[in-house]
C-alpha cells in the first residue's frame, strides 16, 4: 500500500481561493439579474377615447404597468 500526501503552495491556495471565490459570486450575481429581468412585461400602448356625445372617457377603466404608455384621443366632431 502506497501513501502519497502534497502541501500546495499557500499562494497558489489563496489565489485559487479567489478565483473560485470570484466565479461564484459573479455566477450568483448573474443568476439573480437574469431572474428579475424573467419577470418583466413588455411595454404596451393603451388608447382611451376622450369626449363623444357624452363626454366621457372609453373605456372607462384600464389597466397599467409601470413603463406603460396611456394614449388620449380627443373624440369630437369641431365646435360650435
Amino acid at each position: 500500500m502506497y501513501n502519497f500526501s502534497f502541501t500546495l503552495p499557500a499562494k497558489l491556495v489563496r489565489s485559487l481561493r479567489f478565483t473560485v471565490l470570484t466565479l461564484l459570486g459573479t455566477t450568483g450575481a448573474l443568476m439573480f439579474a437574469l431572474a428579475g429581468a424573467s419577470t418583466a412585461t413588455a411595454a404596451t400602448t393603451v388608447v382611451v377615447n376622450v369626449g363623444g356625445a357624452d363626454d366621457v372617457f372609453t373605456p372607462a377603466t384600464v389597466d397599467i404597468n409601470v413603463g406603460d404608455t396611456v394614449m388620449w384621443v380627443w373624440q369630437s366632431d369641431g365646435h360650435s
